[in-house]
């Protein structure tokens, strides 16, 4: 799928040579996917080289395209992580595009940071890295023209601010490209005459333009008119670029001083662009992800169109039914689902997992029972041994928001056990520590074989090791994978240490929270699979 965004940041009067140039971030090729379970050992390969496939398909996508240049806005590995095989395979990209005469302006970010780069890598002579000091100015030429202007600055593997200020646009007018890694709220960028911000350190893919002046628009039209329906940004802009048909329009609303100001922001604005990460890499990353081609004409305008890379994606879906009777019917409903899902495959593979919703009953007997199993692996022997694969990762049950009351008020091991993890849920106990139960030699702890991953205490001279970096995204959950993890909890302890509890939550009235669930449940536009006893 490609987004187009169109916008007119030059006066039409002001001509320039046309150029495209590739913008990607993030490709933090030593992050692996997660969140998969056991992977079969057919997938593994395809699994463990996914990060390499996704960085390799944005340096092919800029041969392919012919770009002028390609830009890089930091986090594309981090070299503790990958061992020698990361830079060098960086470098073998560059090869390739150095062969193909193509100029590389990469800062590097904090996971990349020049520091962490090994001493003897060579770099071919058309990369650039911009400094960490200081923004650094390099003009693009092409046939003998300048074409572009591109500033650019690096981060250290410590925090440093974006600052707009150290960046200059050119004084003649040359359309002026900022790369820098970092999160910045884009109103500070607005004014500061850069036709286009490349920015790295977001893993979201998000654009702002020319927003504030657009939004102001449309308020005033709003109140005006008096209609409750507000024209959008887009609408708003094409109107401002066209004069014939918009102009007449807008007079009516705005003073020829208002829409003289209109323009005259709208030809200062800058786009402030992420392009986000180019490899989904969990059941969280479930959009498209790549680089951005962009793509400007004589008159400035920039067209911005996204180069999907992943070779990989993730879907989560929810479906509805009501008892164990039906389990036939919902194998049908799955299958057809993934046949719906494999007609749309284009150079990725497919990771689904379903959560199924039903009464008190059915879950007990999916969590205990495992009468899935079979349908999971049934459509896993159909799916998921042919190419591109489609994997059913999980075919699980809702987790109910409550157990009944008398449960926590038992003076038994049971009740102890989920008081205690009630605590954790509500707050008033902070999640427990694991890092002490980690041993210090594990994977997740690698020693450093350089000075710059030592952190040294003021009172004491020993080791320690960034669990940021390192463990941190293993031991600490979002907020909502925090819950899921603690509800499951409680079923499990229920289940294990309950006896007669198990069988009896099996049978237990629905409570008011599990029936205002369902009805959220049978509203969200995901589930359209419903079956009756």
């Amino acid at each position: 799928m490609l987004e187009n965004v169109w916008l007119l940041v030059r006066g039409a009067s002001l001509r320039q040579r046309p150029f495209r140039f590739l913008h990607a971030a993030d490709l933090n090729i030593s992050q692996p996917l997660n969140g998969l379970g056991d992977v079969p050992a057919h997938l593994l390969p395809r699994v463990v080289d996914a990060p390499r496939v996704a960085a390799e398909r944005v340096f092919a996508a800029a041969i392919t395209a012919q770009v002028d240049f390609v830009i890089l806005s930091g986090n594309l590995l981090n070299p503790y992580q990958t061992g020698p095989w990361g830079p060098v395979f960086l470098v073998d990209q560059f090869e390739k595009l150095n062969a193909a005469k193509i100029p590389v302006f990469w800062a590097t970010g904090k996971s990349d940071a020049a520091e962490r780069l090994p001493t003897e890598l060579e770099l071919p002579p058309n990369v650039t890295v911009f400094p960490v000091s200081h923004v650094e100015s390099s003009v693009f030429e092409k046939d003998g023209f300048s074409i572009a202007k591109i500033l650019g600055v690096s981060r250290s593997s410590e925090h440093r601010k974006i600052r707009p200020g150290e960046f200059t646009p050119d004084n003649s007018g040359l359309f002026t490209i900022a790369v820098a890694v970092g999160k910045v709220n884009p109103s500070r960028l607005k004014n500061r005459g850069i036709d286009y911000w490349a920015l790295g350190g977001n893993p979201v893919r998000h654009t702002s333009y020319g927003q504030f002046i657009l939004a102001q628009m449309d308020e005033k039209k709003h109140e005006q008119s008096k209609s409750p329906t507000k024209f959008s940004s887009q609408e708003s802009l094409k109107k401002t670029q066209n004069k014939d048909a918009s102009d007449k329009k807008d007079s009516e609303i705005f003073s020829p001083i208002d829409l003289k100001r209109v323009r005259e922001e709208l030809s200062r604005s800058s786009i402030v662009h992420y392009p986000g990460v180019t490899l989904a890499r969990n059941f969280d990353d479930n959009g498209h992800y790549g680089a951005t081609l962009a793509e400007v004409d004589e008159f400035g305008q920039i067209q911005m169109s996204l180069v999907p890379t992943s070779p990989v994606r993730f879907v989560n879906e929810q479906v509805r039914v009501e008892s164990t009777a039906n389990l036939e019917r919902l194998k049908e409903e799955l299958r057809d689902r993934l046949i719906s899902h494999r007609s749309l495959q284009d150079r990725y593979d497919l990771f689904v997992r379903w959560t199924v919703d039903g009464s008190q009953e059915l879950e007990t007997k999916l969590r205990r029972d495992a009468i899935v199993t079979p349908i999971s692996d049934e459509l896993r022997r159909e799916f998921g041994t042919t190419e591109p694969f489609s994997w059913v990762v999980e075919i699980a049950p809702t987790l109910s928001e409550n157990l009944p009351p008398e449960y926590y008020d038992q003076e038994t091991i049971l009740g102890d056990y989920l008081r205690k993890l009630r605590r954790y849920q509500m707050g008033e106990a902070h999640t427990p520590s694991l890092e002490r139960y980690l041993p210090k030699d594990s994977p997740i702890f690698p020693q450093p074989e350089s000075e710059s991953l030592e952190i040294k205490s003021d009172k004491k001279s020993e080791k320690t090791f960034d669990l940021d970096e390192y463990a941190e995204p293993l031991l600490r959950s979002d907020t909502k994978k925090q819950e899921d993890i603690l509800r499951e909890a409680s079923l499990l302890g229920v289940e294990l240490l309950g006896f007669h509890e198990s069988d009896e939550l099996a049978q237990v009235t629905e409570t008011k929270d599990f029936k205002e669930s369902k009805r959220k449940v049978s509203h969200n536009p995901n589930v359209n699979v419903k079956y009756k006893k």
